[in-house]
């Protein structure tokens, strides 16, 4: 399960970075839509740009979760599994492609590139310190429960919420050219 999870991660990945040169090149279907962006009113603002970034990632967070408890409520009610993994290189690609598409309209100074990044990134940031604060205080719930698989839960949310941050920290703060 474990495997699979990081294997669609892995796959998520590959899969945005395949699909970036046709997203953005130059007479790809999304650049009239850079270039018309670059205008708008939210982007000239680096503050703003980060708290659109931050309910962006908010809001696929959010609907991964529903996805996934709906596959959860729907294997026990129904009997009919949905594999997980069909689901994390998907929200791993279109992640990877919404920051990619936020960092190359911003066109502006390093300290506001530097704003718009950890603005956004901000919520995989407070995810990550509520995951490591989660570890750090697991208490079973009564007397005699194993806590190693709970544990084990922490760390992989540990792990995924850092590589998140990191990974939307760096995509939105390195300078790149169109």
């Amino acid at each position: 399960m474990t495997l699979g999870l990081f294997g669609s991660g892995i796959v998520g990945i590959l899969l945005a970075l395949l699909l970036q040169g046709t997203v953005f090149s130059s007479n790809g279907w999304l650049h009239g839509k850079l270039v018309a962006m670059e205008k708008n009113i939210w982007l000239q603002n680096p503050w703003r740009c980060g708290f659109v970034v931050f309910g962006f990632n908010a809001v696929l967070f959010a609907f991964v979760l529903a996805i996934v408890w709906g596959s959860i409520v729907t294997s026990a009610t129904s009997g009919m599994l949905i594999p997980l993994f069909l689901y994390a290189p998907i929200a791993v690609a279109v992640s990877i492609l919404g920051w990619l598409w936020i960092g190359r309209i911003r066109r502006h100074s390093f300290a506001d590139r530097s704003k718009v990044a950890l603005t956004g990134s901000s919520f995989y940031w407070l995810l990550t310190a509520v995951a490591w604060l989660r570890l750090q205080t697991l208490k079973p719930s009564f007397p005699g429960e194993d806590m190693f698989m709970a544990a084990i839960g922490f760390v992989f949310l540990l792990m995924i919420t850092f590589v998140a941050a990191f990974l939307c920290t760096l995509l939105l703060g390195w300078p790149r050219r169109m």
